[in-house]
């Protein structure tokens, strides 16, 4: 069986709280050191684009897996995820969503703006964690994603 390479996971998360607990489903997958946060929501789109201070991650791989809140600084969760899919070179990389708003409602314009996952922030910190870990997994080592390079 052929396991995909894993590469950076971006993690778009600008409460410290749930910002540790989504690093330690990612250290329970042994990928504590593929982790690169950002804090305010348009950030994302410069390290994508490797501008504003992002330069020095020209030559990186692109994220394997973005994991993003809703309610970010700066941009809402969902309209990044337009911008994410907007553009041809990041249509490839799966997008989770970890947030408090778990509204069916929410959910559905999640998914419409091209998330592929959906967690809610609700009930016990160590099945959140797990759940996390659960989809890190699917999306870094069980799941195969197209080599962005050949989707162009």
């Amino acid at each position: 069986m052929h396991l995909p390479q894993v590469g950076p996971i971006l993690v778009i998360e600008d409460n410290y709280n749930d910002f540790d607990i989504i690093r330690l489903a990612i250290e329970k997958e042994g990928l504590g050191d593929l982790i690169y946060r950002i804090v305010f929501g348009p950030d994302a789109l410069d390290y994508l684009h490797r501008v504003m201070g992002h330069q020095k991650h020209i030559g990186e791989p692109l994220p394997q897996l973005i994991i993003t809140d809703l309610r970010l600084p700066g941009i809402d969760g969902r309209i990044l995820i337009e911008h994410i899919r907007s553009e041809e070179e990041f249509k490839h990389i799966p997008i989770i969503v970890i947030s408090e708003l778990d509204h069916q409602s929410t959910i559905n314009q999640c998914f419409g703006s091209g998330a592929l996952g959906f967690l809610g922030k609700v009930g016990d910190t160590d099945e959140l964690v797990e759940d996390i870990r659960i989809a890190i997994r699917y999306w870094t080592k069980i799941t195969s994603l197209p080599d962005p390079v050949k989707l162009i």
